[in-house]
Order: structure tokens, then sequence, then C-alpha cells
């Protein structure tokens, strides 16, 4: 066994580039695993805070309304799809630089089996390089993910100048189960693939299999041909399709995980935008901070004043309650000005105090029509109106705010008051009230949207940090493991040399190459990212700035070109023996 192990860590030095780069990329997967399970945990925790509490002057959204239901599903959505993102790019990385890393100890295992090892020892020795590399880089995975959580969001908040709502914590127990879970799916993932590998026989260090050859092609000139070296770069890849499509869908999800940012806020701000223009039906929407207390006499202090106003008109909605009827069933209603809310347009009756307008969700669902009757607790009420729920935020059942039984003195405060006329008096007179009540809020509806538009980055200043930091710890990722692939091909690259081929042409072959591959991740990734736009959004606007997607794509190519001049201007000698 100490003789196996011996000849396990002499493999990884023999090979310490790819060693050093396969454990990078456990390195990589654990950390972007990690720190997205960890801001999930936090988003979901922090999630009222963050999405629930967006404030419309000043009013909460109602964690029952159907803009905190999208939101929630969107965020649920993005999240889900960041994380299966990060995970199959990420695996996609292990899985092609351990291949390569045991492509390259093939003819080694090859001689260890014409010396006598068997079967057995050299799975062994596979298995002791994948247990050493997997424990060093999840280990080295799970405390970077927690530097990059206590220092280094931080570090790019300061940054990018953006806001954290809230603390967020690092899980360390839930970060080490999620780690050991990670150990062992990479660990059988990766020793799964690696059974050819064990099954190597002796008679393949004879045959010369070490490498692969795509057969030799004649050349006539030397000068550099566009149309003959994309043709040659599309039949030296051509034989790699298992390969080539590991490269491009890894390019592809790159594109998506890109854009899934600009995604969801933009959700939110459609969500939120459709929000406030149900909420904003009048020139000035004045609300309350809701985590003051306030009783139904300071409310209607406030409602008198803002009466006694010239050339203002307002209407009062009180804040949601729920009542039980005698069959069990509970009800949410709000009391609420009816013939204020007509005046306003809002509603197209007149009132008495025993009937109600109710939604048309309402409506349908306990199959209800104008003229029928409604029971409220005790009381019957005949249904006056029913009002399209998708047009305003308020409950499902309004009943005129003159039926005081229904009123709770500590639930008496406003949910929101419209107010319409002579927008001088109006700012005049709030502002008097505030002096008195200062958890009085009001805006207009084009003042909230700009708020809106304009804070969607600060509000969600976690989340766009820790995405953008995963975006470039994933990208270093696919170039990294871009350049073991090349590297990899390095002997069809000698054997362009060989041949006559002069370096810049070959250069152009690689670069061919590397366009096809990201040309083609890239167009995949935008159809990806409209088709999951338009199922959270409805809408087949494009999410995101294609100037952007150029510029990240330019950089990848760019900090590929190192190594494409390298493979271009140098060749392996051994080709010469081969």
């Amino acid at each position: 066994m100490k003789n196996l192990n011996n000849l396990s860590f002499e493999q990884i030095k023999n090979n310490r580039f790819l060693s050093a780069t396969s454990m990078i990329s456990i390195v990589l997967v654990v950390f972007a695993i990690v720190v997205m399970f960890n801001f999930a945990l936090n988003s979901i925790i922090t999630y009222p805070q963050s999405f629930a509490n967006m404030k419309s002057a000043g009013a909460a959204i109602d964690i029952r309304s159907e803009e905190y239901r999208k939101n929630l599903l969107s965020f649920i959505i993005i999240l889900s799809v960041i994380v299966i993102s990060i995970m199959t790019v990420t695996i996609l990385f292990i899985t092609s630089t351990f291949q390569i890393l045991l492509k390259k100890s093939h003819r080694d295992m090859a001689i260890l089996r014409a010396m006598g090892a068997d079967k057995a020892q050299i799975k062994a020795i596979i298995k002791n390089q994948v247990n050493f590399l997997t424990i060093a880089g999840s280990v080295l995975g799970l405390v970077s993910a927690f530097l990059f959580y206590n220092f280094g969001l931080e570090f790019l908040r300061k940054v990018w100048g953006m806001k954290i709502n809230g603390k967020h914590h690092f899980y360390v127990t839930i970060s080490i189960a999620i780690v050991i879970i990670l150990m062992v799916i990479i660990r059988k993932s990766v020793l799964f693939s690696a059974n050819k590998y064990s099954n190597v026989m002796p008679i393949e260090i004879i045959n010369g299999l070490y490498g692969e050859k795509n057969g030799k092609e004649k050349m006539r000139k030397r000068r550099a041909l566009s149309f003959r070296d994309l043709n040659l770069s599309l039949k030296l890849i051509g034989n790699k399709l298992s390969e080539n499509k590991r490269i491009i869908l890894s390019v592809s999800l790159l594109i998506v995980l890109f854009l899934s940012g600009n995604t969801f806020v933009k959700t939110v701000e459609k969500n939120g935008a459709d929000y406030i223009k149900q909420k904003y039906k009048s020139d000035v929407l004045i609300t309350i901070d809701s985590s003051e207390p306030l009783k139904k006499r300071e409310t209607d202090k406030i409602i008198d004043r803002l009466k006694k106003t010239e050339n203002v008109d307002i209407a009062v909605m009180y804040g949601i309650q729920s009542i039980s009827n005698s069959d069990g069933s509970r009800i949410n209603f709000q009391l609420g000005d009816l013939n204020g809310l007509n005046k306003f347009k809002f509603l197209h009756n007149r009132f008495e105090k025993n009937e109600t307008a109710i939604s048309d969700t309402f409506a349908k669902k306990h199959n209800l029509k104008e003229n029928d009757k409604l029971t409220l607790g005790d009381k019957k009420f005949t249904v006056r109106e029913i009002f399209k729920s998708s047009n305003f935020t308020w409950s499902d059942v309004i009943i005129d705010a003159g039926n005081e039984e229904y009123t709770d003195e500590d639930l008496g405060h406003f949910d929101a008051i419209y107010a319409k006329g002579n927008m001088k008096q109006i700012n005049k007179t709030l502002a008097s009230l505030k002096s008195k009540y200062h958890y009085i809020k009001w805006s207009t509806q084009d003042e909230e949207l700009s708020k809106l538009y304009n804070g969607g980055k600060e509000r969600f200043g976690m989340f766009f940090i820790t995405l953008y930091g995963l975006v470039i710890i994933v990208t270093i990722g696919w170039i990294n493991t871009m350049n073991n692939i090349l590297e990899d091909r390095r002997n069809n690259y000698s054997t362009l040399h060989t041949l006559g081929y002069v370096p810049r042409r070959i250069a152009m072959i690689i670069l061919y190459q590397l366009l096809i591959y990201v040309g083609t991740g890239v167009i995949s990734g935008l159809i990806l990212s409209t088709i999951l736009n338009y199922k959270i959004t409805e809408t087949l606007e494009f999410a995101g700035s294609l100037q952007a997607v150029g510029l990240y794509t330019l950089v990848i190519l760019v900090a590929m070109l190192p190594k494409v001049l390298k493979l271009a201007y140098t060749y392996n000698q051994d080709i010469l023996k081969e």
C-alpha cells in the first residue's frame, strides 16, 4: 500500500501542472456552490426585508399580494438557474481536466501493467490520486468560500459601490455538510470516468496510443489561406464531439450566468412597476411607515385635516383585516371610502352602507355576481360592484368605512389615502401633518417608478456582488480548462509545424477553433437567456446588453491569446520521434 501511495504521489509530481489545475477545478466547484448555498440561505431568511418590504412611499408590499408571490417565484427560478449553471459548468471543468490528467498518465499506467501491476493496483493508484486532489481541493474551496464571504464581499461592495441590506452569515455546519456531499459526488463521477484508464493493457505501450493522431494533410502553399485554415480547424475538432459539446455547453451556461442578474432585476422592476401602477391611482398617494402603531382616532384626525384642505379630494383605504363566518371560513376584507373611490373613478357605482365591492377573482371563486348576498360575520352585504383585481392592490372584499362595528381600534391605521387637486395645498397640508405624525409618507407614481428603476442594484447589492464574483471565478476556471484542452492537443499543432505551417497560420487555426466554440456557445447562451427571460417576464425583451456580452466574449478570447501564441510558436520535439 505504501508503494502504491508513493506511485500515486509520484504521478501527481510528474504531472504537477495538470494536477494543480485539476485541484483548482475542484476548488472552484466547492467555492462556487458553497457561496451560492450560503447566499440562498441568507436570501430566504432576509427575503421579506429585501422584497416584501420594498417601499412604495413607505407602504410595505403585503406578503399575501400577487406582486410578492411573483417576486418570490422569480427569485427562486433565477437562483435555481444560477446554481444549476454553476454546478454544470464547474463539473464540466472537473471531468475535462481529470480526463486530460489521466490521459497524460496513460503511458505510465501501461508501463506499470507491462511490469506486472494488475488492474486492481492501477485502480488503487488512480483512486489515491483522485482522493488526494478531491480532499485538498475541497478543503481549499471551503476555506476560500469562508474568506470570500466574510472579507471578499465587503471588498467587492466597496469597489462596486453597492449597498448590502442586512448582515449575511456564513453557515459553517451546513457548508461543511455540502462540501462532504460534493466530495462524494466528485469522487464517484471522476472514478467512473477513469475506469477505462485502469483497464489499460500492456500492449498499448507498444502500439503507441499516447495522444491522438489526426492524419497528415499535404500542404501546397505556406501562405495563410483563411478558408483552408477554417476547414482544417473544423477537421481537427470534428472527431472530438464529446469534448466539443462540453466546451460549447459551458460557454452557453456562462452567458446565462452572466445575464441572469439582469433578468432578475428586470423581473423585479416589472413586478414592482405593476404594483406601483396598481397602487398609485391618484395625483398623490399617502401612506404610513407600517412599523409605527397608529390608532383609529389618529387616523381620523389626519383624514379630517386633509378633508378640510381647499380644492382637494381624498379617498381612504384602511388596513386589511380578517373575519370568520358561521361556516368556519375566513375572509380578508378592507374598510374603505367607497363613494370617495367612486369620485376618483376607481369604482363606477355609488354605495350604501350595506353594499360591498368584491374582486373578480373572489367572485369567480365563490360563484358570486352583482346583487348577490355576501355574509361577513353576522351581517349580510349586497354585492354592488365587481372590480378587476389586476388593477388594484386592494383586498378581495371592500365594505364601506361607515360600518364602524367592523373597525378594530388597534388596526385602525390607513393603508392608503388617495389625494388629487391643488398640489401646492396638498404638499403644504402634508408637510404640516408630518411635523406631528412623522410616519406619514407621500409621493407620486412617477417618483416611485424613478426610485424603483434607479435603486435596483442597491436593493439587491448582495445578489449582484455574489453573482459577479462567481462569474469572474467561473470564467477563470473556464479559461484554465480551455488552456488544458489546447495543451492536450499540442501534438496536433506540432504535426502542423513539421508539415511546414507557419506559426501565424497555426495561430489562426487555433483562433478559428476558439471562435467556433465561443461563438456557438454565446449564440446558444443568448437563446437560452431569452427563453428564461420569456418564461419569467412573459416578454421577448432581451435581458441585458449586447455590448456587455460582446465585451465579456472579447475578454475571454484575449485571455486565451498567450496560450494560442505559445502553441503556435513552439512545438513538441517528441512528435518527430513518433
